[in-house]
């Protein structure tokens, strides 16, 4: 299931703009957002395509952003068999702020 969201944070991982075998581009990094009432941050995987990829990948790390995009909830099982979740938007626009 997916539903489009709106995400506001800070680059808290940058990636590597990457060509793609159908002449595009992806470009994956993770934003930070902080959640003031648990005094803790969330994380959240960001995947962007074709010219929003070469434009936010020009951001740097703690950049703030904000971003529009279809944001799903991800289970997988990690190395040592634990099952977690992840947060994962794929963004169709973003401001940096």
């Amino acid at each position: 299931m997916t539903i489009t969201a709106k995400i506001d944070g800070k680059i808290a991982r940058v990636g590597e703009l990457k060509p793609l075998s159908n002449g595009n581009s992806v470009y994956n990094c993770t934003i930070g957002v902080w959640i003031e009432k648990e005094n803790r941050a969330e994380y959240v995987q960001a995947a962007c395509f074709g010219e929003l990829a070469a434009t936010v990948s020009l951001l740097e790390k703690n950049a703030a952003i904000s971003v529009i995009g279809a944001l799903r909830l991800v289970e997988y099982t990690s190395r040592d068999g634990v099952l977690k979740q992840a947060l994962n938007v794929t963004v169709n626009n973003f401001i940096a702020l």
